[in-house]
């Protein structure tokens, strides 16, 4: 890079009219040659308990994009439809907002909250919005591993299943939100419970007719077998023999269904998964809502 070493203003200016050349090249070879578009992010979500009307419109004169808000707990969900609705009706098109789970939320809360997230953002075309659920953990351990008074391991590790697919976000499109996390409460609940080879593999383990057997079974289940289920399969990760263990017969009877891969579905190796492959009901089996 050429240097000046001119030491007076009038120097200075006599320097670049020298090399005027040299500097219209400069520009032309650096300079980007595309329309650039400049816009604010707040990169974290914005309390909408601090929003009202006098707020969002100062807020609207700065090109925002996107505009994202804390949506932490259910109880906030009017307070967080009201600032979604006003940041709408104030011109703003592009949405974010951030979820903690895992806190003192229960399991079917967040499901409630991204609904809620999903209906705001379809309500009228040009809206783009996306949810990002973020899994809480207290800051002063160094343990990542807690878990919620709420939740158990086997509903975490099911949350971290479907948001790795997804890429960490959930998107505004319904079809999305409803195949990945239910088309409503129950169906969530049940997506919780599912055998993670399962969520992370669901279109293949429905088009063979698995996904609907492990439902059929599942929801045989009385409501205690589905506690003990419940269970096992949260601890079984870190505590194999766990799996040792006596438990109901219904129970054991789904309990293999938690050990099946896909990599053995496709090569056959799986003995438990021929089974079910070769019975009698799989012939029979209809197709699956979840």
């Amino acid at each position: 890079m050429y240097r000046f070493h001119a030491q007076t203003l009038q120097k200075k200016l006599e320097a670049l009219r020298q090399h005027r050349e040299y500097f219209i090249n400069m520009f032309a070879k650096y300079s980007n040659r595309t329309k650039m578009v400049r816009y604010v992010d707040c990169n974290q979500g914005i309390d909408a308990r601090l929003i009202d009307k006098k707020t969002i419109a100062q807020l609207a004169k700065l090109p925002i994009r996107p505009f994202r808000l804390a949506f932490d707990d259910i109880n906030y969900a009017k307070i967080f439809q009201s600032a979604s609705q006003m940041a709408i009706d104030n011109g703003f098109t592009h949405f974010s907002n951030y979820m903690l789970y895992n806190w003192k939320d229960k399991p079917i809360d967040l499901w409630k909250r991204i609904n809620i997230a999903v209906t705001l953002y379809n309500q009228k075309e040009g809206l783009s919005g996306f949810s990002f659920p973020m899994k809480y953990a207290p800051i002063d351990e160094t343990n990542r591993n807690f878990v919620g008074k709420e939740w158990n391991k086997k509903q975490l590790r099911a949350i971290n299943v479907i948001i790795n697919v997804t890429r960490g976000v959930v998107a505004k499109e319904r079809d999305f939100f409803e195949e990945a996390f239910g088309k409503n409460e129950n169906e969530f609940l049940e997506i919780l419970m599912m055998p993670d080879e399962i969520i992370r593999y669901r279109h293949f383990f429905r088009d063979n007719g698995i996904l609907t057997m492990w439902l059929k079974a599942y929801r045989s289940l009385s409501e205690s077998q589905k506690k003990e289920l419940e269970y096992i399969v949260s601890e079984m990760v870190e505590n194999p023999s766990i799996l040792n263990v006596p438990c109901s017969e219904p129970v054991k009877a789904i309990l293999p269904y938690y050990s099946i891969r896909k990599s053995q579905v496709e090569t056959g190796k799986n003995e438990f998964v021929q089974t079910l492959l070769l019975s009698k009901y799989h012939r029979q089996v209809g197709v699956c809502s979840i």
